[in-house]
């Protein structure tokens, strides 16, 4: 802990690990318990425990996420500690298998010093950690059979598979959670304003693909902020972060149910069930899977309107960076969350390119990818391997991936000008195999299959081939001796976007 010289001090709390916590199981039904669960203590009992034990503490500035932040006004550090310690005991006892990590900050008259100090400190005794846990080797226990690692203390009915598990005291708590996260009750009312009845979301991924346009596939989206720790540093009062945060929040859940509703404002829900779910909300983290046919539509309208908002409302324009993943239903979550964290931190890659540019403009990136079969190798090494050759000298990628906000619309709206086009779908498979052949071969070959189509549809590839400056050494785009095209872009996400 800190130095005790100063009369306030800052509280800090993460808990440690977050996304293993929530993601132990590939259950959806524990997954939003274990989300519902970090919520609850969060946003309900800190705040419980503060108002009625802690009179020297203001209120929390930031309390979400599986992050708490109070400021105390004491002469010491004694009410500080008393509070970390019994909320350490609440995370213990509610979420069992979860940890936390804490620390005190005096702050001597210097707030945004004392943050940054405490955040560096909290992060530097996350990473210096010993995390360890005991497998159940005892011929007397059974293990849970849904994480596979802590005993199991009791047997529980799956209403879903129809089945009995045993389950360990953790899987237990997040599977008898009843309390929702609050952004599904804000969802079904923007559906009641827009005259569209929801009832409920899925408790299975497979009630997610089987509503799919192509059926057993689904979208998983994982979102952040970019540079959120530039913009709290220039915050300069326990106050001004505690306005930030509340008016961060509010845009958040705003502009993500406004994307969410837009996707399926046309669509008949079968039994008035949403295909969506989100699996961690709070901070600046969002992570949700959704049909495939709409995760990058939500993805890209999300960040738009994020964007926006915090120019309007905010003091500092802030953006967002997301990866999407589309595979099948039965994809391991755990795979899921490994490809969208590659993903996300190539966009973010981008969005810092994108600044580095003499334009300096603030954009939101995404980066995708559409998995037909199970790698354990990262994106990077697959796409060189994939979607990159050398001929005579010269360099191709076949990918302009990732994004900028404004490219991906139109790439997403280009997509389905193609199908209502009822653009012959052999040429559009045909693409792949005409950009491997070299530069001279591939635009002999392409100028060709371009020259036999109907006129709209030849129309419609031209504005493609300008939108996205192929023209010149059609289809690619050269620099030096680099070069790239968008085209099997386009062709990967074909069988994703629907029709307007």
């Amino acid at each position: 802990m800190g130095s005790v010289n100063g009369k306030q001090f800052l509280a800090l709390l993460e808990v440690d690990k977050i996304q293993g916590y929530v993601f132990a199981t590939n259950k959806l039904r524990e997954i939003r318990g274990a989300s519902s669960l970090l919520s609850e203590i969060n946003e309900v009992e800190t705040l419980k425990i503060l108002k009625k034990k802690y009179s020297s503490a203001e209120c929390p500035i930031l309390s979400v996420g599986g992050m708490t932040k109070v400021v105390f006004d004491n002469k010491d550090d004694t009410q500080a500690r008393a509070f970390l310690n019994e909320m350490e005991r609440v995370y213990r006892e509610r979420l069992i298998s979860a940890s936390v990590t804490t620390h005190i900050e005096p702050i001597n008259g210097d707030f945004p010093s004392a943050l940054s100090k405490g955040e560096k400190a909290i992060r530097v005794k996350k990473e210096s950690k010993q995390y360890s846990f005991q497998l159940n080797t005892s011929p007397y226990h059974k293990r849970c059979s849904l994480c596979g690692i802590y005993p199991a203390v009791k047997k529980s009915w799956d209403q879903y598979d129809e089945k009995y598990d045993w389950l360990c005291a953790s899987c237990l708590a997040k599977r008898e959670q009843k309390r929702e996260l609050k952004i599904y009750e804000e969802i079904i009312k923007k559906f009641k304003e827009e005259s569209k009845k929801v009832d409920d979301f899925p408790y299975q991924l497979s009630q997610i693909g089987k509503v799919s346009q192509k059926e057993g596939y689904m979208g998983f989206i994982m979102a952040d902020a970019n540079r959120m720790g530039e913009k709290l540093r220039k915050i300069k009062s326990p106050e001004e972060l505690s306005q930030f945060a509340g008016k961060f929040a509010e845009i958040n859940q705003q502009c993500l149910i406004d994307a969410i509703c837009n996707a399926f404002k046309n669509t008949n829900l079968e039994g008035n069930l949403l295909p969506v779910n989100i699996l961690i909300f709070g901070g600046d983290d969002t992570v949700m899977v959704t049909t495939a046919d709409t995760a990058i539509k939500i993805a890209v309208e999300y960040c738009e309107k994020f964007q926006k908002c915090t120019q309007n409302v905010l003091s500092d324009e802030i953006s967002i960076s997301a990866g999407v993943v589309i595979a099948k239903d039965s994809y391991p979550i755990n795979s899921y969350i490994a490809l969208g964290e590659e993903l996300l931190k190539l966009a973010k890659r981008k969005n810092r390119h994108c600044l580095a540019t003499d334009k300096k403009e603030e954009t939101g990136t995404i980066d995708y990818k559409v998995v037909t079969a199970s790698s354990a190798e990262p994106i990077r090494i697959t796409r060189y391997k994939e979607e990159y050759y050398q001929r005579n000298g010269d360099e191709f990628y076949l990918t302009s991936k990732p994004y900028t906000l404004e490219d991906m619309k139109k790439l997403v709206s280009f997509c389905v000008r193609f199908k209502e086009s009822n653009f012959p779908r052999n040429k559009i498979k045909s693409l792949e195999k005409i950009l491997r052949l070299g530069r001279e071969t591939s635009i002999l070959e392409f100028s060709t299959l371009k020259s036999r189509l109907p006129e709209k549809q030849e129309r419609l590839m031209n504005d493609f081939l300008q939108q996205f400056k192929l023209v010149n050494q059609m289809p690619w785009k050269k620099d030096g001796n680099r070069y790239e095209t968008n085209l099997l872009d386009l062709v990967e996400i074909y069988d994703f976007c629907e029709k307007e």
